[in-house]
């Protein structure tokens, strides 16, 4: 009986003690606020170190500093609060959520665990961030791509009092409250905020689906469905909708839509902000402008080449009594961000309507911006751009190599195509740049008079990097008529001996403009590789390779018994056992003839895959070509001169 009851005793204790564990193991991932935890600033704040190329519309801004409090999803997204303030005068707090629709993780149970070892994360030290920062008074607030219902109560209140009292509110990415705080519109604003927005010649808005989730068939409707702007008390508050989301768990943007990059990215983005900068000034009435800018029409100018003026000139509406010495600044840039044309011009504003004469030089065929900047001595007084479309009856029609890839020690064969025979002295300059822009290779190829068309040779053993930009100039004597670019990739096999600093896993929204600036600074970092699943489409695989990253694959795993016994023999040797553990293969994809527009369209989906680029190495991996439409950027850093 003793026996008994002693065993019962030390189950019991064995018990107790298995529970206690349970619990003291259960406690190490519960308590937010425990000892240990890592640094959480990478999470929580928001710097502005790294400067990247940009256009200062209105920096310094002659209305004064705004002061805004944002609230972003944290990992991209945050980096466009930087990018719009290198281009607009203010000063700002942010406080970075789990995700648009998630104020912490802590309420995510799959993700809590590990999340909460990091410092800032809980939903009281988030909750503590954002009241103490709402302790401050503010001009302008900003949800961005953010959900105002997942904030704190408190917070809702604190932040809709001061609006009350006349502070602004932008929302972006839509009506991201249910709050019932748009039922006063206005439809002054909208006239303000997308004047002088090129809005014709951003390629996001030309794209069909953009237009149909929008319901416009147009650029000229795109104000009308692109923003809102309501009274609230005191206050103003406007919306911008894009007609696409953009999905902020893993990565996404907070200030604009997630444009794929491409050659006209560096350009677009620009205008992208610009719009940002203007819908939030206009939230605030102190900070209105007090010249506008009213001859820069929405829809864009189409001019023939052939019969362009010099000299033309913009209106420009002053509305103070005294006069206001200025500087006007016009520049004008092609779709690539290439620079055509600056000005300055000195003058003096009048009340009422100025009429400023500005020069223009003969342009290429092709898209371009003008861009207006207005300076006083207390710096921008108004800015505003124009899409400049120019026609002509000499283009290049179709531009490129035979394929996007050629390996090294192959020459690349290219082809250019005339919309109509050439004039005499007609010459195609072709170079080749890296993703470092260095100019690698130069070439001039005379088209005879009456010609159509023009054959080269490029020879590729001078790429360094994977990435290369093939440009054409299109010459009648020393005038550019035409230009154009293409890619051509040429991968790099035989590097098994180079050693391997590897990122595990892409950036949220790697495809972007903005992916392709956060896998600059990965490459600064020391990192030469990546690590991630290939895409159907091929669109990762493009920006890592311009970025000069080659994607890094698995793509066999065998089981053990498949590792052992090959063909029914025994597997002996390292070299042999290399082989079996992974197969590497050369993926290509079929170009596409190039479109209408000069960019190849999607490859189809799906790649032919031979074994002819099997090889045994002591790595698991493989350098999978990017296949899918132009995506790349210009690297000159474009600020506004003073």
């Amino acid at each position: 009986m003793v026996l008994k009851e002693e065993s019962k005793v030390e189950s019991t204790r064995n018990v107790n003690t298995v529970f206690v564990a349970v619990l003291l193991a259960l406690s190490m991932n519960a308590v937010p606020l425990q000892a240990g935890r890592h640094d959480g600033d990478y999470l929580n704040k928001v710097t502005t170190k790294l400067v990247t190329p940009h256009t200062k519309w209105a920096k310094p801004y002659s209305r004064g500093k705004l002061k805004v409090l944002f609230v972003v999803p944290r990992t991209v997204a945050p980096r466009e609060i930087v990018e719009l303030w290198q281009r607009l005068d203010m000063d700002f707090d942010a406080v970075p959520i789990a995700h648009s629709g998630l104020f912490s993780f802590e309420s995510d149970a799959g993700a809590a665990m590990y999340d909460l070892k990091v410092e800032g994360t809980s939903i009281e030290e988030k909750t503590q961030q954002l009241l103490t920062a709402l302790d401050k008074r503010y001009d302008a607030f900003v949800m961005a791509n953010a959900s105002f219902d997942v904030l704190p109560k408190e917070a809702q209140y604190k932040i809709l009092k001061q609006v009350s009292e006349g502070a602004g509110l932008l929302f972006t990415f839509g009506r991201l409250t249910r709050l019932q705080i748009f039922k006063k519109p206005m439809t002054e604003g909208r006239d303000e905020i997308f004047n002088g927005v090129p809005l014709a010649g951003i390629d996001f808005f030309r794209n069909p689906e953009i237009l149909k989730n929008l319901r416009v068939k147009e650029a000229k409707e795109l104000p009308a469905r692109m923003v809102e702007t309501f009274a609230f008390r005191q206050g103003r508050v406007a919306v911008l909708q894009y007609g696409q989301g953009s999905g902020t768990y893993y990565g996404g943007h907070g200030l604009t839509p997630p444009v794929p990059y491409s050659l006209h990215w560096a350009a677009d983005y620009d205008y992208l902000l610009s719009l940002v900068a203007k819908a939030l000034l206009w939230t605030v009435p102190s900070k209105s402008p007090r010249v506008m800018l009213t001859s820069l029409p929405e829809a864009g100018i189409h001019l023939n080449r052939a019969a362009l003026s010099r000299e033309n000139g913009v209106t420009v509406q002053y509305n103070e009594a005294q006069p206001l010495p200025v500087y006007v600044h016009v520049r004008i840039r092609d779709k690539v961000n290439e620079v055509e044309f600056y000005q300055v011009l000195k003058t003096s504003l009048k009340q009422g309507e100025n009429f400023v004469r500005v020069g223009r030089p003969k342009l290429k065929a092709g898209g371009h911006f003008g861009d207006v900047i207005i300076k006083s001595s207390q710096g921008t007084e108004a800015w505003g751009s124009v899409y400049i479309e120019v026609e002509s009856s000499l283009r290049i029609d179709q531009f490129g190599t035979q394929s996007e890839f050629c390996e090294r020690g192959q020459v690349a064969k290219g082809n250019c195509e005339l919309s109509v025979p050439a004039p005499t002295e007609t010459v195609l300059e072709v170079s080749l740049t890296d993703t470092h822009d260095r100019v690698y290779l130069r070439k001039s190829i005379p088209i005879a008079s009456g010609q159509q068309s023009a054959s080269f040779d490029l020879p590729v053993e001078k790429a360094l990097t994977i990435a290369s930009r093939l440009h054409a100039d299109l010459k009648v004597g020393a005038e550019t008529v035409d230009s154009a670019d293409r890619f051509l990739f040429v991968p790099r096999r035989d590097n098994s001996d180079e050693f391997r600093s590897i990122l595990w896993g892409g950036i949220g929204c790697g495809n972007t403009g903005l992916g392709w600036l956060a896998y600059q600074q990965v490459r600064k970092a020391g990192f030469n590789a990546i690590l991630a699943h290939p895409s159907a489409d091929g669109v990762q695989e493009r920006v890592f390779a311009l970025n000069d990253f080659p994607l890094r694959s698995v793509t066999r795993i065998a089981s053990w018994a498949a590792l052992m016994t090959k063909g029914g023999e025994k597997i002996t040797g390292s070299k042999t056992w290399k082989t079996a553990v992974s197969t590497t293969r050369n993926c290509s994809r079929s170009p596409a003839s190039p479109s209408s527009t000069g960019f190849r369209q999607p490859f189809p989906t799906g790649p032919a895959c031979t074994a002819s680029g099997m090889r045994t190495t002591s790595t698991t991996s493989q350098d999978i070509l990017p296949m899918d439409r132009n995506r790349f950027g210009s690297t000159s850093n474009n600020t506004t001169p003073p």
